[in-house]
């Protein structure tokens, strides 16, 4: 089957602008530091460069602990949330390769290896997380001056329901049969439809009314204003419905992101209570 949303969809504005190359310079400054640090002995935490690495990885997820609260301070002018959220990715990558190096890339004991696991997660997700708005053409938190919840989301899609099922009130016999064979399922929403996170947004608009002028042949000509209501119909509860989706995969990942994110500061804290106290 065609993928349609990487063909047609993913517009990576990640991998553009100024920040690819000012990663790319640090990452070859780090691993050229790294590399003349290393030559000279066994790479180790306690080490002048050991530790730098580790303070280094430690103020970027401060950084990385305080873009959450941009994301609400938006009477700030401190930049745009979309140039935060870039450098979001690229510093918590940074800050990946920082916390192997500070370890000179050897885990030892239980606390370090899930620290580092943990780490390791929380950049991972981190970077799907920044996917699912940087592959993501539209708003998913407005519509217009609207804010959109997921509450908000299902209850257009059944006014859209709603509202089809009463245009059809006066309809003829015929044109209501069609209607609950044909029209109705597309209007149903019983489980989230997954499989639009793989679909191009205009793409599926395109097929539903594709799908639906193919049924105009079958009414009469003075019940077409009727079908074409119910097409226009289909089609808005298709875009909330690909919207509803979008958010129901964002707090999927919120509620995973988040937590092993403080927990993955709190034992930085941790470990540098019990290096300065030991």
């Amino acid at each position: 089957m065609e993928n349609e949303f990487l063909k047609n969809k993913i517009d990576l504005q990640v991998l553009r602008g100024r920040w690819p190359v000012v990663f790319a310079a640090v990452s070859a400054l780090l691993a050229g530091w790294y590399w003349i640090y290393a030559g000279g002995g066994l790479p180790r935490g306690g080490t002048f460069s050991g530790l730098a690495f580790g303070v280094l990885a430690f103020l970027l997820t401060i950084f990385l602990m305080v873009y959450k609260a941009r994301k609400h301070v938006y009477h700030l002018r401190i930049g745009p949330t979309s140039a935060w959220l870039t450098a979001h990715v690229y510093l918590g990558v940074i800050a990946g390769a920082l916390v192997l190096m500070h370890m000179g890339f050897h885990v030892s004991g239980t606390f370090g290896g899930g620290l580092f696991v943990l780490f390791a997660l929380t950049m991972g997700s981190g970077v799907a997380g920044s996917l699912i708005f940087k592959l993501t053409p539209i708003s998913l938190m407005k519509d217009g001056r609207e804010m959109m919840t997921r509450d908000i989301l299902r209850e257009k899609i059944a006014k859209c329901a709603h509202d089809a099922d009463s245009d059809l009130q006066t309809a003829s016999e015929q044109l209501k049969k069609l209607y609950r064979d044909q029209i109705r399922p597309y209007l149903e929403l019983r489980r989230i439809p997954w499989s639009y996170l793989l679909k191009e947004e205009r793409t599926l608009i395109r097929q539903r009314r594709r799908q639906l002028e193919a049924l105009f042949p079958r009414v009469s000509n003075d019940e077409k204003y009727h079908l074409r209501l119910l097409q226009n119909i289909v089609v808005e509860k298709e875009r909330f419905t690909m919207r509803l989706v979008k958010l129901e995969l964002f707090d999927f990942w919120l509620w995973f992101h988040l937590p092993v994110s403080f927990v993955v500061f709190a034992m930085i804290l941790f470990h540098l209570f019990m290096v300065l106290y030991y």
